[in-house]
């Protein structure tokens, strides 16, 4: 949500940690239940996405650097780290060495380096080894983390309350590495940040890329630029406009320059893979009609979309997927760098979402906003968004959302408010996922409530999550 989310969870937690001493006291073990002396049970809950990567964290790797955390405490690194802890690299020589569990030809990993003292933007190498073996630096930056002050926030250090710092990175390979391949993230003297903190990585073996599809057309043949350097805008619009109606758009490998909004509307718009087409400028989109008029039958997959959205202003349409759009699918799509993944605001209807990866934004991952019924959030990626995870927002200006289904998703490390929230509407469900590393400032893990002027709760059903 774009407002912050009050602390309810705590005090209920609190409340029932402190009834249960007593039966766990030592004195009453004797007399307590069996059940009431057994190790504590695993979540046995949902299990979230389908995930194609394995993660390796730093602190369970490798390294001469500084294992820091587990820490709690808003504000410091540590807090922000899947499962609370990170390695720190400071100085020459300083190293974690990640070795992959599963055959890769890529690596994504998250990390964090120092903020410039006026919060002016920088970037760092960092080194890469493979199985000792140098490779190409990677180009690390402070451009998309360290948020300061109160909400909506800003990047004025002065400002106090320093937060979201993490950002992540990633490379494709030209080879497929072998299960047991290291691969080592090393200060070497070129160097240049103060430090490095390194919370993870990821490693997936990514397909080829998608052959295009019979009679579609290729943004290319419009004139589009592949290498990122001109503006695209006219040509993908002249791509759709000679598709037609129900007809699709290609978007070939390449990195393509959108710097704000694509319509779309009873189209197919679909790229080579999340790895290979790219969208990206400083405020990329692809929005559906405005309500009360939503687009129909449209259908996005395959690509990624990388902005270059750098704080968090409300009133300003950055998005990676906006507007209204019914009976339509977006699929296997890559967010990265908006102010929120994808922001719909209703009324529309049978909308789903599914194999999103969304991560780094200034505010929410998903957020279905006012009238958004028979909808879906699916088998999807959320991780370090700026605000909720996923939210269904029954505005009572628009309308309940209602008969909406959270399923399978896998959620982390959203730096304000809940993993996923349902605020307000009737007859939704939230059921399989997996939230995790959650609780960082207010909110929780999945909250239900009726907040930010939405229409009543009614039936809403939380099931088989962890």
């Amino acid at each position: 949500m774009f407002r912050s989310i009050g602390k309810l969870r705590r005090a209920v937690s609190v409340a029932v940690v402190a009834a249960m001493v007593p039966a766990f006291g030592v004195a009453s073990l004797a007399a307590a239940p069996a059940w009431a002396a057994a190790a504590p049970a695993t979540a046995t809950g949902g299990s979230g996405a389908s995930l194609p990567y394995a993660e390796v964290q730093a602190e369970s790797s490798a390294t001469n650097g500084t294992v820091i955390g587990p820490s709690y405490t808003q504000g410091q690194l540590a807090d922000e780290a899947s499962g609370r802890k990170a390695v720190t690299l400071q100085g020459t020589g300083q190293y974690v060495t990640f070795t992959t569990p599963v055959a890769t030809n890529s690596i994504d990993f998250r990390y964090s380096i120092p903020d410039s003292s006026d919060g002016s933007v920088y970037t760092a190498p960092l080194s890469l080894y493979i199985n000792g073996s140098k490779q190409s630096d990677f180009s690390l930056t402070n451009a998309y983390s360290w948020y300061y002050g109160s909400y909506p926030f800003t990047n004025t250090p002065s400002s106090g309350n320093a937060h979201h710092f993490f950002d992540e990175t990633h490379r494709l390979f030209g080879t497929t590495y072998p299960a047991g391949t290291t691969f080592t993230l090393q200060v070497d003297s070129e160097d240049t940040a103060s430090s490095y903190t390194i919370d993870f990585a990821d490693f997936e073996q990514v397909a080829a890329p998608l052959a295009q599809p019979a009679g579609s057309v290729s943004v290319t043949s419009e004139g589009a630029d592949s290498t990122g350097v001109n503006d695209s805008t006219a040509a993908f619009t002249a791509a759709i406009n000679a598709a037609g109606p129900g007809g699709t758009v290609w978007i070939p490998p390449g990195s393509y320059n959108i710097p704000g909004h694509i319509s779309v509307n009873d189209v197919t718009v679909a790229g080579a893979g999340m790895w290979y087409s790219t969208v990206t400028g400083s405020a990329p989109g692809f929005y559906g009609n405005s309500a009360p008029s939503p687009s129909t039958d449209v259908h996005l997959s395959n690509f990624a979309i990388f902005g270059n959205v750098q704080d968090r202003d409300d009133s300003a349409q950055v998005n990676g997927i906006g507007g209204a759009m019914s009976d339509s699918t977006v699929s296997n799509i890559w967010i990265e760098h908006m102010k929120v993944g994808a922001w719909m605001d209703g009324p529309m209807n049978n909308l789903t979402f599914s194999g999103m990866r969304i991560r780094d934004t200034t505010a929410d991952g998903i957020n279905f906003h006012g009238g958004v019924t028979n909808s879906t959030v699916t088998d999807s990626d959320i991780r370090n968004t700026g605000d909720d995870g996923i939210a269904t927002w029954a505005d009572s200006s628009i309308g309940a959302d209602a008969s909406d289904m959270i399923s399978d998703n896998t959620v982390q490390l959203q730096m304000l408010a809940n993993g996923i929230a349902i605020y307000g509407g009737h007859d939704n469900t939230v059921t399989g996922n997996l939230v995790k590393d959650t609780g960082i400032t207010q909110g929780g893990g999945i909250t239900v409530a009726q907040r930010f002027t939405s229409t009543p709760v009614g039936t809403t059903t939380v099931s088989n999550n962890t």
